[in-house]
């Protein structure tokens, strides 16, 4: 439990954080979601035997370990998205492509009926050995999202990515796939 703890202590010491076009009810929101949804997964992992990271229910599907080095991968992918999408000016006239709200994303992202197939470049290598490595491995991630999102002062609503799982999105909903992200798979 101390492992776990300690890992939080640079969440609390965090200062505020800045999302542009965005009120800070729904910032509040935002963090809060994305500070559950990494303590829900720390809390499960570290409840686990060292045995059951590595189990694998059918051979098709994903361990413990597999699916939380997919989520890591995932969210250092989207953060490189926002790292490219910087590179040219936050441009408006985007917005007309998105079909999609908010809170659709986060039901999309979070509903169980349907399979999706990861990307290629996020499917788990089978690296994390054990419970430390993943904490470690999703851990270092998640931090990683949390100062881009502690210190971020772009226009994150005028920059735009196209998700295979929701269609075109802004750079603020792509925050939300992080806790949905998760959510969704600690429900496997």
């Amino acid at each position: 439990m101390h492992f776990i703890a300690s890992c939080f202590i640079q969440i609390r010491k965090a200062k505020q954080y800045i999302l542009p076009l965005v009120n800070p009810h729904i910032q509040s929101r935002i963090y809060g979601q994305i500070n559950i949804s990494r303590h829900n997964l720390l809390t499960e992992i570290e409840e686990l035997l060292e045995a059951r990271l590595s189990f694998k229910p059918a051979p098709y599907k994903w361990s413990v370990a597999q699916i939380v080095e997919h989520i890591g991968l995932a969210e250092m992918g989207i953060r490189q998205i926002a790292q490219q999408t910087f590179k040219a000016p936050a441009d408006s006239a985007g917005r007309k492509e998105i079909n999609v709200t908010d809170e659709q994303v986060r039901q999309r992202l979070t509903n169980r009926s349907g399979k999706v197939q990861s990307p290629e470049m996020i499917k788990p290598t089978g690296s994390l050995n054990n419970i430390k490595q993943a904490i470690i491995f999703f851990t270092n991630a998640r931090n990683k999202n949390i100062e881009f999102i502690q210190t971020t002062t772009e226009d994150l609503r005028n920059r735009f990515w196209q998700h295979p799982a929701t269609g075109t999105i802004d750079l603020y909903q792509a925050i939300l796939i992080i806790s949905a992200h998760c959510e969704r798979l600690q429900h496997r």
